[in-house]
């Protein structure tokens, strides 16, 4: 049999919505923002849009090396490709022009 003390505590276990703690702040368009105190992220407004930019963690961090590093490797791969392209119409160029001084010397 069970006894009120056991209903209760059955109610309890029951999740009802908790009213808000605090109501929620308006701020219309136009209006400046209120003064913060330090925070981590930086608000740019101009023009009615607000750019929100936070300071990076480690993975934040570590994405950006990560794309720096990629960017390095297609800059470093490009310029071994531009290389190697010169250095080859320069070996051609030179045996052209090899070629041609040593047809002129055989004709007489």
């Amino acid at each position: 049999m069970h006894s009120s003390n056991d209903e209760t505590i059955g109610h309890d276990r029951i999740s009802r919505p908790e009213p808000p703690r605090a109501e929620p702040e308006i701020i219309p368009p136009s209006a400046d923002l209120p003064p913060r105190p330090y925070s981590e992220t930086f608000v740019f407004a101009q023009h009615g849009t607000r750019f929100h930019i936070a300071r990076l963690g480690p993975f934040g961090i570590g994405m950006v090396l990560l794309g720096a590093l990629a960017l390095g490797a297609i800059g470093l791969l490009m310029l071994l490709g531009a290389v190697l392209v010169g250095a080859a119409v320069g070996v051609i160029g030179a045996a052209a022009l090899l070629s041609r001084f040593l047809r002129g010397s055989t004709r007489h």
